[in-house]
């Protein structure tokens, strides 16, 4: 299904199923679009943001390197989140986040008990932006600041191998070429 155009607004990347972030059974359509899924659907927002031609990660406590992002709170749009999770884990600004893709998840099991994310269906968007200022940043309880990888570099991260398809098209967008 790699490559299948669906519409103008959205072509289906790549679907994978029961990846272990998500309740199993599940399927993931990964999804490029310049278009938002559903607003009362999405969950979570997360960015890959670029200086020149590296990639903002941000080093999280809990789970290592991974690209600025995280729930939606009630009231903000998606590109919100991003703007405020950047800013909390990075101290980082960013410039005119341009929505890339998302993940469509499809939990195919009964609710799980003290699932807090829309069921069965739920969306993650994914932005792509250019950094426009550095701010200074003191470590947190969550994070422990931002740091730019060359592409080689981000890919060897764990959390980076989960977004490959969508870095990959990020990589095209921003410094013309992909990664092998």
């Amino acid at each position: 299904m790699k490559g299948v155009v669906i519409n103008i607004h959205m072509e289906i990347i790549a679907v994978k199923n029961n990846v272990e972030l998500f309740p199993a059974p599940n399927e993931v359509k990964i999804v490029l679009s310049r278009y938002l899924p559903p607003l009362d659907l999405i969950s979570v927002s997360k960015v890959f943001a670029f200086y020149e031609d590296k990639i903002l990660l941000c080093g999280l406590k809990d789970c290592g390197w991974d690209i600025p992002g995280g729930n939606i709170k009630p009231g903000e749009t998606p590109e919100d989140t991003v703007r405020r999770e950047t800013m909390d884990e990075t101290g980082v600004e960013l410039q005119n986040p341009m929505l890339l893709g998302y993940h469509h998840i499809n939990i195919l099991a009964p609710k799980p008990s003290g699932y807090e994310y829309p069921y069965p269906e739920s969306y993650q968007v994914f932005y792509l932006a250019r950094i426009a200022n550095f701010d200074s940043f003191e470590e947190t309880k969550e994070s422990l600041g931002g740091k730019l990888f060359t592409p080689q570099d981000a890919l060897k991260t764990p959390k980076m191998k989960n977004n490959t398809a969508f870095f990959e098209e990020a990589l095209k967008l921003v410094v013309g070429h992909e990664v092998l």
